[in-house]
């Protein structure tokens, strides 16, 4: 049974409470399910059978995804195999459609911000090759981002991988992201950059997508899944395939990310109860970040007492509410 169609609350967000975590079944299946949120679908002379389809899902940053869309054309220009390159507009990029619309394949057009799980789920669902790669809308990538993103595929074994991630503008905010640069060797580790991460659509769709409640740690939840059903699959951090995007931005978004993201790992582990003592494994054994030096280290140092601070004042509002 499909959900009932979005409605607007009075603060104007969609209401999608009847919801459910994931959606389940076919590709076909998944379309249906997400259809109420589409208002609009353009495709424009989609490439038959490409080698990747690159998911970009963008809310609100019309100047930033048309910068991102250009590196990505260059990048599909250098790989190997024709490119799909599909556009989710959550929202808040008129001013960018016509540009939009001369760099992609596919616009998808939601009836608004129907969140950012949903979105790239949809997405995937109508993605035509086997290998999709989702990217940030404020991220650059390098020229040979999607040549790289192939070769890490030629093993079957090789389920998803996750790249490294450096700063775009915001070098001390990022120092903060200590999952961002795992160093210059690939490794085993979990989905920890969502929009820097590849993964096969087949692996995608069986393992129900990312959790729709989820706004933070959907990758871990997607690798747990992708783990419970095929152990022995690979899930990778690979450093050449690479992305400039800046953690935090300003002080405004560092106090609304480190405010949103108390609790977090609660509402994660409340997913399934197998979940925890995953994370706690992970947690022992998770690969250690690039070590940084001189004024990064301070700089680290410094914002994380202050992320700190917002924490503990966040977890006593919680609590008294």
């Amino acid at each position: 049974m499909n959900p009932a169609d979005p409605s607007m609350t009075p603060a104007g967000q969609l209401d999608l409470s009847p919801w459910s975590s994931y959606p389940t079944g076919t590709d076909d299946a998944w379309r249906q399910r997400y259809q109420s949120l589409v208002k609009k679908t353009e495709s424009f002379e989609p490439p038959a059978s490409p080698a990747l389809s690159v998911i970009v899902v963008a809310w609100n940053s019309p100047d930033l995804v048309l910068e991102a869309l250009d590196h990505i054309l260059v990048a599909a220009q250098r790989s190997e195999g024709p490119i799909e390159i599909i556009l989710v507009d959550n929202g808040g990029l008129e001013s960018a459609l016509p540009g939009i619309r001369a760099r992609v394949h596919t616009l998808i057009r939601m009836v608004g911000n129907v969140r950012l799980c949903r979105a790239r789920n949809y997405a995937a669902a109508c993605a035509s090759a086997p290998l999709i790669v989702f990217l940030d809308d404020d991220g650059l990538i390098q020229e040979d981002h999607l040549l790289n993103v192939r070769r890490w595929f030629d093993s079957l074994e090789t389920s998803a991988i996750h790249g490294r991630v450096v700063f775009k503008n915001h070098r001390y905010f990022t120092t903060l992201a200590q999952h961002y640069d795992l160093g210059d060797e690939s490794l085993e580790d979990c989905l920890m950059t969502e929009g820097n991460m590849a993964i096969r659509r087949e692996t995608f769709i069986r393992a129900g997508g990312f959790n729709e409640t989820l706004a933070g740690n959907e990758g871990l939840d997607l690798t747990f899944r992708i783990k419970q059903q095929d152990p022995d699959s690979r899930v990778l951090y690979v450093p050449d395939v690479v992305l400039r995007h800046d953690f935090i931005d300003s002080w405004a978004k560092f106090r609304r990310k480190f405010s949103h993201y108390t609790g977090i790992d609660q509402q994660v582990t409340a997913l399934d109860p197998g979940l925890g003592p995953f994370l706690d494994a992970y947690r022992k054994v998770r690969p250690r970040p690039r070590r940084l030096s001189g004024m990064d280290r301070l700089a680290q140092w410094l914002l994380t007492k202050i992320k700190k601070r917002l924490q503990r004042r966040a977890r006593r509002a919680v609590r008294q509410t």
